[in-house]
């Protein structure tokens, strides 16, 4: 099975990204992000923070584990930015173990090179909470 991807600059650990359309429906376009798609993301292996946009995105082979879990899945992370008078709401994604807990998962954004940021620019201290950890099953 192919699977849409993306390969770290520093790293180049190859990161497996959710279909656009959940499986088994049919489309007839293909399963590829727009144009204004794009993620923050933070590389669980190197820690490097990037925007990432469709323009990094190809096709690769996938690999499953024995119980058709992917070997690593893409991780939904909703923070609400610390500053002072700010709040704002943003989201950052990373690829993790499948079997990763929400700390787990927490624990590699605090690994993040830059820093992370909210999009007013306002530096996080080390992120403890968050809204919502999840993986992600499909783009859209």
């Amino acid at each position: 099975m192919f699977q849409p991807t993306w390969k770290i600059a520093t790293c180049h650990d190859l990161v497996f990204l959710p279909h656009r359309i959940p499986e088994g429906k049919s489309v007839s376009q293909p399963d590829w992000p727009t144009d204004t798609w794009h993620l923050d993301f933070v590389c669980q292996v190197c820690g490097r923070r990037a925007i990432y946009s469709a323009a990094n995105v190809h096709y690769n082979p996938s690999d499953t584990l024995d119980q058709g879990q992917p070997a690593h899945v893409l991780w939904r992370v909703v923070l609400e930015c610390a500053h002072e008078g700010c709040g704002t709401v943003f989201e950052l994604h990373t690829n993790a173990d499948y079997h990763f807990d929400k700390n787990e998962v927490l624990a590699v954004l605090r690994r993040a090179n830059p820093a992370i940021s909210c999009p007013q620019g306002h530096i996080q201290p080390p992120i403890r909470n968050a809204r919502s950890v999840q993986a992600v099953k499909n783009l859209v």
